[in-house]
């Protein structure tokens, strides 16, 4: 059957079942007759050798033989099916891998901008402590905040908040920043 197989498998279904089902009955008749021949000639007794005996023992061998090989091709097609469909799942993960990958770089590069973003040394008063801290709830976010000196007496602390969190609000808060 295996190399019979290759005339008909290849063909779209039903028709690749159309053509192998009788070439599969040909096939279970000829060796189950060629076995019961084997089998009767030279291991049963003269006296077993009766029609009814030979008759009924083929039909039984062609009916099981034909049986096993649907229940193979079906095994072998939803194999081959699998082992396709595993492939093509085996592309996307790679491909959804190396998206990840590279939006993960994108990100980096936005939290490295978005930490520039944020004063790293904040103007002091006389008298008056300023301190500032920043940590998004995400990778990068809305919020931002600045302290301008304009005199030795006077600043401008400047806190916002966008509503919204992730790359969308932080893009925009990029935009409102105060040169």
């Amino acid at each position: 059957m295996t190399l019979l197989a290759r005339y008909y498998s290849r063909l779209a279904f039903p028709l690749n079942w159309l053509v192998g089902i009788p070439v599969l009955a040909f096939v279970s008749l000829g060796t189950v007759i060629v076995a019961a021949g084997i089998i009767y000639s030279l291991l049963m007794e003269p006296a077993m050798r009766t029609r009814s005996n030979v008759t009924a023992d083929i039909r039984l061998g062609t009916l099981v033989t034909f049986i096993v090989g649907i229940v193979y091709q079906l095994y072998s097609s939803m194999k081959i099916g699998l082992e396709s469909q595993n492939v093509v799942l085996q592309q996307a993960v790679q491909t959804g891998t190396s998206q990840l990958a590279q939006q993960e770089k994108e990100l980096e590069t936005a939290r490295e901008i978005q930490a520039r973003l944020i004063p790293t040394q904040i103007p002091q008063l006389p008298n008056l402590e300023i301190v500032g801290s920043y940590q998004t709830a995400r990778a990068v976010g809305g919020d931002y905040f600045d302290v301008i000196k304009f005199t030795e007496t006077r600043v401008a602390v400047c806190v916002a908040d966008v509503v919204g969190k992730g790359i969308a609000a932080a893009l925009l808060m990029a935009n409102v920043k105060l040169p």
